[in-house]
């Protein structure tokens, strides 16, 4: 695989309030062969979850209106279908905010380059710490022959 080319055009959730933001981080990840969902607040991003959804990664303010991204990614953690999908927050608050649960925290401003390099990053992360499927398929296949 090409560095830098992700497999299989994964799915990605931007949840940014900030709307010239949105758009530059949606189309430098595009650029980079991503699909993008996108939401402005906390709301929206729990209503593309309920429609049933799963990205590969979630990028997420922390500072957003009506539902708090902190609130989001509780909502997140809380649900065995999402829980395992890696968080990148991107944030301007000032506030300690290294938890174990995000894949990364990234302070404000983050250009739309940089946050593609530690998408990159992470989901490169996830597929190499991630069960090998075809093996275990192997081994079950194997296994009934017995």
């Amino acid at each position: 695989m090409a560095v830098g080319v992700p497999p299989a055009r994964q799915l990605l959730l931007l949840v940014e309030d900030d709307l010239p933001l949105r758009q530059l981080y949606k189309l430098e990840l595009e650029l980079r062969g991503y699909s993008v969902l996108v939401a402005a607040d906390g709301d929206g991003a729990l209503e593309i979850i309920d429609s049933g959804y799963r990205p590969a990664l979630l990028i997420l303010d922390l500072g957003l209106p009506r539902v708090s991204g902190l609130t989001v990614a509780d909502e997140f953690a809380a649900h065995p279908a999402t829980s395992t999908i890696p968080i990148v927050v991107v944030t301007g608050s000032g506030e300690n905010i290294d938890e174990p649960r995000f894949a990364r925290v990234l302070r404000k401003p983050v250009s739309p380059e940089a946050l593609s390099d530690v998408v990159e990053q992470c989901l490169r992360a996830q597929r190499a710490t991630a069960p090998d499927r075809k093996a275990d398929s192997h081994r079950r296949k194997e296994r009934n022959r017995v």
